[in-house]
């Protein structure tokens, strides 16, 4: 089972020589009279490395080529030694009997087996591992020219071993590194690699300003994870620790509607940032829906996770030492060719693979100064299989989360020294967003100075000036509501309605509450709000008087929230209606009527008894009479 294990490698030949002290040296220069162009990433147990060369010089009839296999690399550091032990080497071919591939490049070929064959021409190699090659062309003079690289050599079993998980972050750009338009044709050429999409900032506004390149970008994405920093550089460890979360989380969120506008769908669960994690930033991350965190800081660090109330945070690191493999020659002087560095790449990945197989992230941020070539053939090797497999961020973060992250004490940012000037301006917030209707500064853009305030790209003097300039800012927002002094006013009834004249001097609609005091003057509108236009308007108030003579009327115009006072004016007011006289008078008359009307139905009643009684007698006598004539 030992032997069938990927790149546990042995001596072939025995004891290793000392290790030389200067690296081959390999021409720099753009007429360098060797390069290699193409390379067959890894070579089956028994195979052929295939390498695509570039002669830069005449073919003559005495020109050979010849390879030397040196024994296999067990540490990194090796790869960038010079070999000293020599495995074997191919017989020399003239140069001139190579044929050339697509590319006009000569093609050359080293056979190798992992048997023992006599009579073979093919090299044997009898452990897989990650063996250095130099190719050396020569004439009767020497050697003339020579380019090294590295065969990685897989082991006969390949199919039962587990694959070296890699995933890859490919970081676009506007500014630098990857443009969008090479990483459209990256994504196009690979479209089956899980690969993570960064979109770094700058490029929303390129997405929002090109349309057509926009919708060739989102169609070459297909189902890939996306992901990008929130706009601004904010540190929610740092918001936490001062009780302001709320600004990550709208920072959060407008980043990812933004990008939405466009019809690019960010991975809500996954989010780069370039600061350190505290507990509490922790707990902000995981409530905003954060689960994993990918560290794009260049420190090296482990990665792992950590436990929240709100769930579990992985937080994953970009090998960012072995991604600096891709940059160009002006980085890294080792090699000014790209398809040597991407090979040098895959010969550190093989090696690593020795010892630790956990999974390795590549790419990111470090890719602003790749070299795109270099990043064809590493994610072309990818494509092949062989020895390593194409994962996507989240297999990878999930192989993390077992191990333990240890979360840093206190934030990147110190954000205490504002803390007190930020709580000042978010009540004076609170207090506009009932004070605007319209016009004027709005709520969003002040919530988005207040947040580039709080960027870690201001310094702390600058961050505490940005924020007292926003809060005097705020203050100064209220002043534009005003009062006239208030005129005498003479009511002639009990109940009038009185003209309250307000200026606005602000460009939009002002929403206001007015609160009215007095001990004789009743207000109806008594904590009414109302809504003030720019300009000169008036209010009708309806008061009611309680009493003759002059009365004081206190008006105070306040925000509706009633904590800050706008503006204040006093009204005298004098009542020549006497209240409640109406009422008596009204009420005299109606008695004195019911005591006439009584009086009176007593009157008629009397008298019409007297005038029946006299009837009666009257009767009486003619009867009497009458009487008596007939009697006589």
């Amino acid at each position: 089972m030992k032997a069938s294990i990927l790149f546990i490698l042995t001596l072939t030949f025995g004891l290793f020589g000392s290790v030389g002290t200067t690296a081959l040296q390999v021409a720099t220069s753009q007429d360098r009279a060797l390069e290699l162009r193409s390379q067959t990433p890894w070579v089956p147990a028994d195979g052929e490395m295939q390498l695509g060369l570039a002669w830069n010089r005449d073919i003559t009839e005495t020109t050979t080529i010849q390879a030397t296999i040196w024994a296999p690399i067990l540490d990194e550091v090796d790869v960038y030694a010079e070999p000293a032990v020599v495995v074997n080497r191919t017989a020399a071919v003239p140069l001139q009997s190579l044929s050339r591939d697509e590319a006009g490049n000569l093609s050359f070929s080293i056979a190798v087996r992992s048997f023992q064959s006599r009579g073979s021409e093919s090299i044997y190699l009898g452990d897989p591992g990650v063996y250095p090659v130099t190719i050396e062309v020569r004439d009767e003079a020497g050697t003339i020219a020579r380019v090294r690289t590295n065969l990685i050599h897989l082991p006969t079993d390949i199919a039962n071993i587990p694959l070296f998980p890699i995933s890859m972050v490919l970081s676009i750009s506007s500014a630098d590194g990857l443009e969008l338009s090479e990483a459209i044709q990256l994504l196009e050429a690979h479209p089956s690699l899980p690969m993570t999409v960064l979109l770094e900032d700058g490029l929303l506004p390129q997405l929002q300003s090109d349309p057509e390149l926009t919708s060739s970008f989102v169609a070459a994405l297909g189902d890939r994870t996306v992901v990008a920093g929130i706009q601004l550089d904010l540190d929610p460890s740092a918001l936490a620790s001062i009780g302001q979360p709320d600004y990550y989380r709208r920072a959060l969120s407008s980043t990812r509607e933004r990008f939405a506008e466009v019809g690019v769908d960010l991975d809500p669960s996954i989010i780069p940032m370039n600061a350190g994690v505290t507990p509490d930033g922790a707990e902000l991350l995981t409530s905003s829906g954060i689960e994993i965190v990918i560290d794009l800081q260049t420190a090296a660090g482990s990665s792992g996770s950590m436990a929240s109330n709100n769930g579990s945070l992985t937080v994953v690191r970009i090998d960012n030492k072995h991604t600096s493999e891709l940059i160009d020659g002006r980085a890294s002087p080792r090699t000014t060719n790209a398809v040597q560095r991407a090979h040098r790449l895959l010969a550190l990945l093989a090696v690593r693979y020795q010892t630790d197989r956990s999974p390795i992230i590549l790419g990111g941020t470090g890719l602003r100064n790749a070299d795109l070539q270099a990043l064809e053939v590493v994610l072309d090797s990818l494509d092949q299989g062989g020895m390593m497999e194409a994962i996507s961020m989240k297999e990878a973060a999930s192989g993390s989360r077992t191990l333990p992250f240890r979360p840093q004490e206190n934030p990147d940012q110190n954000l205490g020294d504002i803390r007190e000037e930020l709580l000042n301006v978010d009540k004076l917030l609170a207090t506009y967003t009932t004070f605007r209707v319209t016009g004027g500064p709005s709520v969003e853009g002040i919530q988005v100075r207040l947040a580039e305030g709080l960027s870690r790209d201001l310094n702390p003097t600058a961050r505490a000036t940005a924020i007292r300039t926003i809060s005097e800012d705020l203050a100064e927002s209220f002043n534009v509501i005003s009062l006239p002094e208030g005129p005498a006013i003479t009511l002639a009834a009990q109940t009038s309605a009185i003209p309250l004249t307000i200026t606005n001097t602000s460009s939009g609609i002002r929403r206001v509450q007015l609160r009215f005091q007095s001990d004789r003057i009743g207000v109806v509108e008594q904590n009414q709000e109302f809504l003030v236009p720019p300009g000169e308007s008036q209010i009708p108030i309806h008061v009611e008087a309680r009493s003759l003579g002059v009365s004081s009327l206190l008006v105070t115009v306040l925000t509706p929230d009633g904590t800050r006072q706008l503006a204040t004016t006093r009204f005298e007011i004098r009542s020549t209606a006497i209240p409640g006289l109406g009422y008596a008078l009204s009420g005299t008359a109606l008695l004195f009527l019911i005591v006439w009307w009584l009086r009176s139905i007593s009157q008629t009643r009397a008298l019409h008894k007297h005038s029946a009684d006299g009837e009666s007698t009257e009767v009486a006598s003619e009867d009497d009479k009458a009487d008596t004539t007939l009697s006589g």
